[in-house]
């Protein structure tokens, strides 16, 4: 027998003797203090059993000796079973169980520490609930100590329910935070961090169930507890936060814009509560992020969208680069890239958002959260790149989110719509029938899940009816197009605010159109011109989307012309082309289209006119084709309306009647030489006065390539910019979308028209690039001359013509009997 063993029998000994000779003195045998002199070592080394028997001898002896000794002896009784009673309650005689659990309440405070700042053990946790439970059921009620036990059990059940997922933790939490508050009466120095924690439970119960009255509880919990906090409460930044994130979460279920604006001004209180070196300041700093965020994917502010991403930046460097708080950066440099195009935010989200999961353990309930920040990035990056690599990755991170996410969690619905946009946008680049029909699956599915008056459930409206339009486009099959007529119309009547009426319309105006060129109802021709008017009425002036917009309109007051004879409708189509070609905000593809029919339109009667917006479009055609897309890709983004678009600006200049043969002859050859300098070269990037640029001016160079891409990106909605005889379709229309695409969004791109043309201003000033951009001049021309006369034929829709560039100068010569089917045939 051991040293131990020796010490702990000599002391359980004297114990025993007690019990079987019913005599108390027996613990007071000199040999059995030594030995217990002994053995307190190895008590106070973690050893239970010597802590266990030691307390019944110093029980035991308290009962024999004099008041004033027994008072010492019954202290370090009750010190010594506090550590037992940790593990187990019953091994506490019964007369001492209430003193235990009263001394037991700080050993409980340092567990919860200690189990707030780690996940490597569990079972600290679970120690922690199930100590908290035993102090709570031995301390009566009204007793000091009863409340302060039944909040450390709110934030313990609370703290494991965010781990585990068990509602039962978090009703129990809710159950045991309401005791605690109605027990504590008003000035109370404890009440406001009871509060602070019931408002914690509410919020998780909240996330978990959706049930609005939890979020309203917790506002309500959350005020009272700042409320309750003394000036320069050393928790005040706790409560602050808490009712922060209660107010941006009823903001996000509700709409109510009141709560997101209180729930920044409380997160920025919070962080100025809290030091540098608070470790508490990360999470207060995230809060504030993102209740930023939720106010930009409201209004658009890039203000609270740029604050956002440094303020989540300096959570991420306080919180020890934490996994939630770099999902969260994730998530904000993500609605900045879909607002401002800047390709170095998506990618940065990407990263971060894969670095969030990597360190994300399976199991944990926060891993959905970070998966589908990731699927989101990898999405709307695959949109601007074309990658299918990332839309492989977005659709299987996407699906991993919704394995995660139980059945009946409030954010299910939205996981499942993003994988739905995933296989959209998957399907939209290769076809597969598989991919779209599993989005309008997850459509429904979703709609199924929503309340009818919940805030998002517009843009899953709306996203389900572009899934629905996809598989219509490929398939054909009417009663797709029904479910999207019916979708978008219950979208725009869903839509919480004006603006976000617009992107449905613009889907329900295309969905009538394309269902009246197959069944010919003359109500749907005439719905379709309402919804169309009522979009652009509702949309922003300067909003990127509303070229697109405008397009649908003219489209489909031509079919309706056509039908009908109107000249009002003629006359509207006339006005709408030229407002949408004037458009100085709309992506350049889309204003080369609506010159085109802003033209056709002006040719019989205007052929001068007409021209001018044929010039306009050449001279934008330099502007179409991103950098970052594949030389395919850029052929496929010239696209037919770019084709013969020189033609037709050179044909409609020679009919022009204004200024001399000569000069009609020499704005003809200029077009015409713009035009195959683009299209021959097939992108920008091959072209002799951008590769000069880029030799002589790199900085000058990379900014323009940066502008061109910005302004050539379609904005957050897809535009379904169709003509008649197009499909039109819708894009991105749905989940994702954030309101930064209205008149927030309009101001900066409005902001990056003005810097684009300065620039260009800036570069024609410098030497050798007086003409960058723009058509060769006469004397360029005349220069081509010097070793020859030079034909160039001319073949358009319009006229035919050879342009005869000699050195005396430039004529024309009509070839009326060469056709554009003369030509092909």
């Amino acid at each position: 027998m051991g040293k131990r063993e020796k010490l702990l029998a000599a002391v359980r000994s004297s114990v025993e003797r007690v019990g079987d000779r019913q005599d108390l003195s027996c613990a007071l045998d000199p040999a059995a203090l030594t030995a217990a002199r002994q053995l307190a070592a190895y008590a106070a080394g973690g050893d239970l059993e010597a802590a266990h028997a030691l307390a019944w001898l110093h029980h035991l002896r308290s009962q024999a000796l004099p008041r004033a000794q027994a008072e010492r002896e019954w202290t370090e009784a009750v010190r010594l079973f506090g550590r037992c009673f940790i593990v187990e309650e019953e091994a506490v005689p019964e007369s001492l169980r209430l003193a235990v659990a009263e001394r037991a309440v700080p050993d409980l405070m340092d567990l919860l520490n200690r189990s707030f700042s780690t996940t490597t053990d569990p079972q600290l946790l679970d120690t922690a609930v199930d100590l908290a439970r035993r102090i709570a059921r031995r301390i009566p009620d009204g007793h000091p100590r009863h409340s302060h036990t039944l909040s450390l059990l709110c934030a313990a059940l609370n703290q494991r329910f965010t781990r585990g997922g068990d509602l039962r933790d978090v009703d129990e939490a809710v159950r045991a935070g309401r005791t605690s508050v109605r027990a504590t009466p008003d000035g109370h120095p404890q009440r406001a961090l009871y509060l602070s924690n019931l408002c914690g439970a509410l919020l998780e119960r909240f996330k978990r169930t959706g049930d609005v009255k939890d979020v309203d509880d917790a506002v309500k919990t959350g005020r009272a507890a700042v409320r309750a906090a003394p000036d320069g409460h050393a928790d005040q930044a706790v409560n602050l936060t808490n009712y922060g994130a209660a107010l941006r979460l009823r903001f996000i279920r509700v709409g109510e814009l009141g709560d997101v604006d209180e729930a920044v001004e409380v997160s920025r209180a919070a962080v100025r509560a809290t030091r540098a070196d608070d470790p508490r300041r990360a999470v207060c700093l995230s809060n504030l992020g993102v209740a930023l965020q939720s106010r930009f994917q409201r209004t658009g502010m890039l203000t609270d969208v740029n604050e956002a991403v440094e303020v989540h930046r300096a959570a991420v460097r306080a919180g020890d680069q934490q996994a939630g708080y770099l999902s969260n950066l994730c998530l904000v440099l993500l609605d900045r890239f879909k607002r401002t195009g800047d390709v170095k935010d998506v990618d940065e989200a990407v990263e971060v958002g894969r670095t969030a999961v990597r360190t994300t353990p399976d199991g944990n309930l926060d891993r959905a959260v970070h998966l589908t920040g990731l699927s989101s990035a990898l999405r709307f990056r695959f949109q601007g790149t074309g990658m299918l690599a990332d839309a492989d990755e977005a659709v299987e991170t996407g699906r991993a989110a919704l394995l995660a996410t139980p059945e009946g969690h409030p954010e299910r619905a939205a996981r499942l719509a993003n994988l739905g946009a995933c296989l959209r946008m998957r399907f939209e680049r290769t076809g597969n029938l598989g991919d779209v029909n599993e989005a309008v699956e997850a459509g429904r599915a979703v709609l199924r899940t929503v309340p009818g008056d919940h805030p998002q459930r517009a843009g899953f409206l709306a996203e389900f009816a572009t899934a629905l339009q996809l598989r219509f486009e490929h398939g054909g099959v009417l009663g797709d197009l029904d479910e999207v007529v019916e979708a978008s119309r219950a979208a725009a009547r869903t839509a919480s605010e004006g603006h976000l009426r617009a992107m449905p319309l613009v889907s329900l105006c295309i969905a009538l159109r394309r269902r009246f060129e197959r069944r010919g109802d003359p109500r749907d021709v005439d719905e379709a011109v309402e919804a169309g008017r009522a979009a652009l009425r509702v949309m922003p002036d300067g909003h990127p989307n509303r070229a697109g917009a405008l397009i649908n309109l003219a489209s489909v007051l031509r079919l309706r012309f056509e039908r009908t004879g109107a000249v009002a409708d003629l006359a509207e189509e006339q006005s709408v082309w030229e407002q949408a070609a004037e458009s100085g905000t709309a992506p350049p593809w889309m204003r080369i289209r609506a010159a085109r029919g802003a033209a056709r339109l002006a040719a019989p009667s205007d052929p001068g006119r007409a021209a001018g917006f044929l010039e306009r479009a050449v001279l934008t055609l330099p502007q179409v084709a991103p950098r970052r897309l594949r030389r395919s890709d850029q052929q496929h983004a010239l696209g037919a309306d770019a084709v013969d678009l020189a033609a037709d600006a050179a044909a409609l200049a020679l009919a022009d009647t204004s200024g001399t043969a000569s000069e009609r002859a020499a704005r003809a050859l200029r077009l015409v030489e713009a035009g195959r300098a683009v299209l021959l070269s097939q992108a920008l990037d091959t072209r002799d006065d951008l590769s000069e640029l880029r030799v002589r001016h790199p900085e000058l160079a990379s900014r323009f390539a940066e502008l061109r891409e910005l302004l050539d990106r379609d904005q957050s909605t897809g535009t379904g910019a169709g003509t008649s005889g197009g499909g039109g379709t819708l894009t991105d229309a749905g989940a994702g979308t954030t309101a930064g695409a209205g008149a927030g969004a309009a101001h900066e791109r409005h902001r990056l028209v003005a810097e684009l043309e300065e620039l260009l201003g800036h570069i024609r000033s410098r030497e050798g690039f007086a003409a960058f951009g723009l058509p060769p001049t006469i004397d360029d021309l005349l220069a081509e001359a010097a070793h020859g006369p030079v034909v160039t034929y001319n073949v358009s829709r319009y006229r035919s013509d050879a342009l005869l560039l000699t050195s005396e100068g430039i004529t024309a010569c009509p070839l009326p009997r060469l056709t554009e089917e003369a030509l092909y045939t």
